[in-house]
């Protein structure tokens, strides 16, 4: 007597890919596509960090043939992302990637001169200054900026103003440091689209 043996379709995934991202803290797109099997499929996505651990991006969900990954929480590295699908019969596969992330930057600069002005015939120094934010600054646009300044005797550094929206090379502004007589400090703060603060400039 001759016995029949059926058995159903392995899950095959046929493309996993991830859009660009390169930076930490953007939205990744994971896509994957299945080519055999028994539909309906369902797809769960997750990541391995720095030690290996596993970690659910979107868990087990029919028909979820893409997610969105945030990275806000991750520290530049490389990451191993993946993809399982689950069919019908409850086959299984499993496809694997790996996406590199960079922290982003910002580079600035300020340009000073040394000018004065009198006042009830008593002498102050001011500093007059220029921002500028390079083309470089791979941090997400638009941008705000503030400078601080502080005495090098100090221990805290001194908002010149609140944040300012920064749309080019700026006008040159003025900063009064009263009639001290000494060496002083400045720094550039820029905050990206995401208000993350950047410390881009400091002398």
């Amino acid at each position: 007597m001759k016995s029949l043996k059926i058995t159903y379709p392995d899950v095959n995934i046929s493309s996993f890919s991830a859009s660009k991202s390169g930076y930490v803290g953007d939205s990744v797109t994971l896509k994957a596509s299945v080519s055999s099997g028994t539909a309906p499929y369902e797809y769960q996505y997750s990541y391995d960090d720095a030690k290996g651990i596993k970690h659910i991006i979107t868990a087990y969900t029919a028909n979820k043939t893409s997610t969105t990954w945030n990275t806000s929480s991750l520290s530049a590295g490389d990451y191993t992302i993946r993809v399982e699908v689950r069919d019908k019969n409850k086959k299984t596969a499993t496809k694997t990637s790996t996406i590199s992330l960079k922290s982003r930057s910002v580079k600035g600069s300020i340009s000073t001169m040394e000018t004065s002005y009198t006042q009830n015939d008593e002498w102050y120094p001011n500093v007059r200054f220029q921002v500028n934010i390079s083309y470089e600054t791979t941090a997400p646009s638009p941008y705000k900026y503030k400078v601080q300044y502080k005495k090098s005797s100090d221990k805290n550094y001194t908002n010149l103003s609140d944040f300012k929206t920064y749309s080019g090379s700026t006008q040159i502004e003025l900063l009064p440091t009263s009639k001290d007589i000494g060496t002083y400090n400045y720094r550039l703060i820029v905050r990206d689209k995401n208000n993350k603060e950047f410390t881009a400039v400091v002398f």
